[in-house]
């Protein structure tokens, strides 16, 4: 009888054994969640210290049924209010993903975030910047180089702009003093101006004539 044994163990295995049946969901309640997933905003705040930045992220218009999840730091995010600040660091630079998925149907995956947080110049208010704030490497979100770099690029744009102002005082320069010259001797170079027009007409409206 000790096949009837045996029988019976395996019958008894599979009487305790649960059922597990997986969720699924209709293709137009995907389509709801997805759009739901959508409205989720990831944005970025910002504090400066001591020639840094910390960069905090924030999640708004969560709703219950939907997790987010952060690729970066292995975490996920379910609804507990509509707005979660996250706790965890963010660098300067850096790309950061966010899957959102339905909490019924087995987790899928409906939607992607991505964010990119900017560099952060920490020389943009430095003494080397004065005076030259809109030059590309003075602003505030730019990647810059080391310091004696920088320097370097400053230098050669401030060399730059003053022959430019060079150039421009000279011509303004030429242009005020043939004026003055106007202004002293217009009595004499007016009416030279006015016989040269007038031979001018002249000859063109006799040419015309011709034809």
């Amino acid at each position: 009888m000790k096949w009837y044994k045996y029988l019976s163990l395996f019958l008894l295995l599979f009487i305790f054994v649960p059922i597990v049946k997986a969720e699924t969901c209709s293709n137009s309640e995907i389509v709801k969640y997805q759009e739901l997933a959508k409205n989720i905003e990831i944005t970025y705040d910002y504090v400066e210290s001591d020639n840094n930045v910390f960069f905090k992220i924030k999640l708004s218009n969560l709703i219950p049924g939907l997790l987010v999840r952060d690729v970066a730091h292995n975490k996920n995010y379910n609804y507990t209010s509509d707005n979660i600040e996250l706790q965890d660091q963010f660098y300067q630079g850096t790309s950061y993903k966010f899957y959102v998925y339905m909490e019924t149907c087995s987790n899928k995956k409906v939607y992607s975030h991505y964010i990119t947080l900017p560099y952060y110049n920490y020389l943009y208010n430095d003494e080397i910047c004065r005076g030259i704030e809109n030059f590309k490497y003075c602003q505030k979100w730019v990647k810059t180089q080391n310091y004696e770099e920088l320097k370097s690029k400053i230098e050669k744009y401030k060399q730059d702009q003053t022959k430019k102002e060079e150039v421009n005082e000279k011509q303004n320069g030429l242009f005020d003093d043939l004026f003055e010259i106007y202004l002293n001797y217009y009595y004499i170079i007016l009416p030279i101006i006015i016989i040269i027009l007038s031979i001018t007409i002249w000859r063109y409206n006799r040419k015309e004539d011709l034809f």
